[in-house]
């Protein structure tokens, strides 16, 4: 068993994951069980179908050079991505890196495809898929690749609980995976 300040900063990264997700499955629970607002009548159709903005974070692991490191995911997408569409567009920024460390993690921008598959016109479960290019600044370039599911709020809103991974396949070599969680906007841009 390894001591020393290795280990210690080892669990204190554990630890913070922990509380991460501890927050994050509060927040969640909170938000899936408040009531729709009164406001919003039955007539009154559902924006799954808009433009979206996605801010998100997450917790996971960095792995490079034959060792892993606690690691964090932060950032926002826009995606416009109709529900069983085959024409879908999502770009993201953010951040990648671990959470011992902050300034050897890279910022990242992705181009990908996203698509959304909602099965019954009344489910508030939609699952979605996305896979695309990674630039991740002061690494490389990365292929990345995820999935989840989004679950309806009301009908401007959603959450977001996802599985994403980033693989550098440029020197560096290194891989990203995360367990994220957003909150999905729907726009409603005027036409």
């Amino acid at each position: 068993m390894q001591t020393g300040p290795a280990n210690f900063s080892n669990r204190i990264a554990a630890r913070k994951i922990a509380i991460f997700c501890a927050i994050a499955l509060a927040i969640t629970l909170a938000l899936a069980a408040a009531p729709e607002s009164s406001a919003q009548s039955a007539n009154d159709p559902s924006l799954e179908n808009y433009p979206q903005f996605v801010p998100f974070g997450g917790a996971g692991a960095s792995l490079s050079h034959g060792h892993s490191r606690c690691a964090m995911q932060l950032g926002a997408s826009f995606a416009v991505a109709p529900t069983n569409s085959w024409q879908d567009l999502l770009l993201e920024g953010g951040y990648i890196g671990p959470w011992a460390n902050l300034k050897t993690g890279s910022a990242l921008f992705s181009a990908n495809y996203l698509t959304r598959r909602k099965i019954n016109s009344n489910e508030k479960f939609i699952p979605f898929f996305t896979a695309g290019y990674s630039r991740l600044f002061d690494t490389g370039n990365a292929i990345n690749f995820g999935g989840g599911v989004d679950c309806q709020l009301n009908r401007t809103n959603a959450l977001r609980i996802e599985a994403r991974d980033y693989y550098a396949f440029t020197e560096p070599r290194r891989q990203d995976v995360a367990l994220r969680i957003g909150y999905v906007i729907y726009l409603d841009l005027p036409d």
